[in-house]
């Protein structure tokens, strides 16, 4: 009664029942649509310990739990984890967080460290206390647009060093990455430090006037002195947005080494493109593009629909096109395919396109940044920009593709793929791609025959759940009174009918009926059709 005032609490749920809690707490929020937008580092955690989140409204007299979400250690573990999770006890409600574990060297954990320079090969052995700093600047992810004339992203890396003049300011600055959010720069250089002395990272976006400043990371000595640094750290003022880096310190003792001397100035003249040396091995994305739907107002001049998948990133670019298929409101494809010589960092660009006689018209495209399927691969529906309503369904796993698959078959990850994508990928988080792995679907019955259903074992029964519904369309003068029936397509057509029907919501275009029937019988292999 006295008015919201919400935050939220988060705790490790410690293994040993008897260690000092570790938990933090957040501001109030003064709506019912919170915004906190903090960061937050809980200390210690150890692998195998959930998170959970209470929140709380708070009142004069005491405050009320609104809900909780509890996330295992397998789900953040050792990727990391950006998402919006269901609130438990609340229909509806969902809470966003970004969950990064560190190693003690600040290192994200699914990053290696870079491994300590060993000190025979170190290229300046000898020039006395000052020396040199080897900076990698690889890319950054989860940026935000801050000019209306599109993205053109840089980054300058300066030694803050502890005398104030300015003249001798040892800095160094990447190209400019444009049309992209999350930009892969992949240079490398060379800036004149000692030990002590901090290094600031600037991101700035160019617009037609001037620059400005996305966020900033410091990173002090100690981080990186003696044994080097290689990870992804937080961007200050952006919430889950990373800036990847690796630096090596160069330190020594004579000033009279003048051939090395030479050489550092001609390294810190230009800068050298790491993909020249690179950090790792261009990896292999499996790209699964389903379906599309909302295409219903189009009046194709053309032979039909086809969609093109392309990396966009700094180095020689990696495209595929699917085949065309008959122009409809919902065109299917139902292709996998393989990219080649992608990096961490390169968004996807999906281009719906018209094929012609004359030529190829583009319908619509839709770009996924990296952050979204990396490392732990992507499904579901993207908007495709320019066509209101108009989605595309696909699929992003890492690894080898399978090969060719057909309108109707599964796309599915066998244990020997499973087994490449955590190798090419590093040993990335693989497993909640189980729940991603879905039944392709099939072509609409005026595209293809009807699909042979393939049945075996035992009846069984089904619990499903039938949770809300977006972005219908009136179709009744009388009002919207939206019910959902799920059935079960059996494979023997003379089966007893399985079906469910929810409750009437009326007066709405997005439904929520939130309700859990069982189905009974259904037999492995047979789908359902809602």
């Amino acid at each position: 009664m006295t008015g919201d005032s919400i935050y939220c609490v988060c705790e490790v749920k410690r293994s040993d029942r008897k260690a000092k809690p570790t938990k933090c707490e957040t501001k109030y929020g003064t709506s019912l649509n919170p915004v906190w937008d903090e960061t937050h580092s809980l200390e210690p955690w150890q692998e195998g310990e959930a998170i959970e989140f209470t929140l709380y409204n708070k009142g004069l007299i005491r405050s009320k739990i609104e809900g909780t979400v509890t996330v295992g250690s397998h789900q953040f573990y050792p990727a990391g984890l950006e998402a919006e999770l269901p609130i438990s006890g609340l229909p509806n409600a969902t809470l966003t967080v970004a969950i990064v574990p560190v190693f003690s060297n600040n290192a994200v954990a699914c990053e290696p460290a870079l491994a300590p320079a060993p000190a025979q090969t170190s290229p300046i052995e000898d020039l006395g206390g000052a020396g040199r700093v080897e900076v990698g600047i690889v890319r950054a992810l989860g940026l935000h647009r801050l000019n209306m004339s599109g993205n053109a992203l840089y980054c300058v890396c300066e030694v803050k060093s502890e005398k104030k003049d300015k003249a001798k300011t040892s800095k160094c600055e990447t190209k400019t990455v444009r049309n992209t959010l999350d930009p892969v720069w992949d240079e490398k250089h060379t800036l004149d430090w000692k030990p002590g002395e901090a290094l600031e990272f600037l991101i700035y976006d160019k617009g037609l006037i001037s620059s400005k400043t996305e966020g900033k990371v410091v990173l002090a000595s100690e981080k990186f002195y003696p044994s080097g640094f290689e990870g992804e750290v937080p961007i200050e003022g952006l919430p889950s947005a990373t800036l990847y880096v690796h630096i090596l310190p160069r330190i020594g003792n004579n000033d009279n080494n003048v051939q090395v001397q030479e050489e550092l100035k001609a390294s810190a003249a230009t800068p050298v493109p790491l993909h020249t040396q690179p950090l790792r091995e261009g990896q292999k994305l499996q790209v699964s593009i389903l379906q599309a739907s909302g295409f219903g107002h189009l009046n194709s001049s053309g032979n039909g629909l086809c969609c093109a998948c392309e990396t966009i990133g700094t180095a020689a670019s990696s495209k595929k096109e699917t085949k065309v298929v008959s122009s409809g409101p919902n065109p299917v494809w139902n292709e996998t395919f393989q990219l080649d010589l992608w990096q961490p960092g390169e968004p996807l660009e999906f281009t719906i396109l018209d094929k012609g006689i004359s030529g190829s018209k583009t319908e619509g495209k839709v770009s996924l940044p990296s952050h979204q399927f990396y490392p732990s691969g992507f499904e579901g529906n993207l908007q495709i920009e320019g066509l209101p309503g108009a989605t595309l369904h696909v699929r992003i796993l890492l690894g080898d593709a399978p090969g060719p698959t057909s309108p109707t078959s599964r796309l599915s990850l066998p244990a020997a793929e499973e087994q490449a994508a955590r190798s090419s990928a590093g040993e990335q988080l693989v497993s909640n791609l189980d729940s991603k792995l879905t039944p392709a679907i099939p072509a609409s019955p005026s595209a293809a025959k009807p699909e042979l259903i393939h049945a075996e074992g035992p009846l069984q029964k089904l619990q499903v759940s039938i949770v809300s519904a977006v972005g219908l369309k009136h179709m009744n003068m009388t009002g919207d009174a939206l019910f959902c029936v799920c059935e079960v397509k059996h494979a023997d057509k003379r089966a007893k009918a399985a079906t469910c029907t929810t409750a009437t919501v009326g007066k709405t275009l997005e439904p929520t009926w939130n309700e859990t029937h069982e189905i009974d019988p259904w037999c492995m292999g047979e789908p359902l059709e809602f």
